[in-house]
């Protein structure tokens, strides 16, 4: 195995414990610089990042040793387009899909250097959930249109060594070679297994048997009905009606249910 995918192999997320060790300016920047390196589409990069100060940080509560927030970002472009006597579009939902997309090649291209150079990361779409908006477009000062905070980086060292990393779904169910393979019941049953088992440790909570359920997957979907029925009515609320304000002209519904049910 070779440096670089040794790198992508040794990738984890560190919740909360991250220890008081700064991280030195000359790495935050190498970390920034491959950041914006990120395929995009068309060469717009329709994303802005945003490195907030410590009072800021700690105004927001968010941890690690530093923060790089993300957001689909298109006062540039469209600032851009006015300067050359154009226009842009930013206000459909196709022009914010693929912003989505080239802020999140940027986020993954950040974590990736920050893990070659030592640094741990906590990837987060808190974000913009109920409430956090609000209060981040306020303490940031992020523009009310055509900006949206999307995808929150915490960078640090840990205070320990977490120890094994989360597994992953491989090759059955995720890989499709020459073409699309519905699964069979049997392939099924083996990932439902899969996820049973504790060396794998694919799972969010280890304790799944002592809250009585049979498998992981009944804890994890029952929990996922239980969120999606009590913060409904607040992802309209926050997620959707941030979406409309902020690119104002779309008013698709659906569209809305997908940048709030992510």
């Amino acid at each position: 195995m070779n440096a670089t995918l040794k790198i992508l192999h040794e990738l984890r997320t560190i919740h909360g414990g991250f220890s008081h060790q700064p991280i030195r300016e000359k790495d935050l920047d190498t970390i920034l610089r491959a950041a914006v390196r990120a395929a995009n589409a068309s060469a717009r990069q329709s994303y802005t990042i945003v490195v907030p100060g410590d009072e800021q940080r700690r105004d927001l509560n968010w941890v690690g040793a530093e923060s790089l927030l993300f957001c689909v970002d298109f006062t540039r472009l469209i600032a851009s387009a006015h300067a050359v006597g154009q226009s842009f579009d930013a206000a459909s939902f196709l022009p914010f899909l693929t912003g989505v997309i080239d802020t999140t090649l940027a986020v993954q291209n950040a974590v990736i250097a920050a893990k070659s150079l030592g640094i741990d990361s906590l990837i987060t779409n808190g974000v913009y959930r109920a409430g956090n908006v609000a209060k981040i477009r306020t303490i940031l000062k992020l523009p009310h249109q055509h900006c949206f905070p999307l995808l929150l980086v915490c960078l640090g060292y840990p205070i320990a060594d977490p120890g094994r990393r989360k597994g992953r779904l491989e090759e059955l169910g995720i890989v499709h070679r020459g073409i699309y393979q519905r699964l069979t019941a049997g392939e099924v049953t083996k990932i439902v297994e899969q996820y049973d088992d504790p060396k794998r440790n694919m799972g969010l909570i280890e304790n799944w048997t002592s809250l009585g359920f049979d498998h992981y997957l009944t804890w994890f979907f029952f929990q996922m009905e239980q969120g999606r029925r009590n913060s409904r009515s607040s992802q309209r609320a926050c997620a959707g009606d941030t979406f409309v304000r902020v690119f104002p002209r779309s008013r698709n519904i659906g569209a809305v249910r997908q940048v709030g049910n992510r």
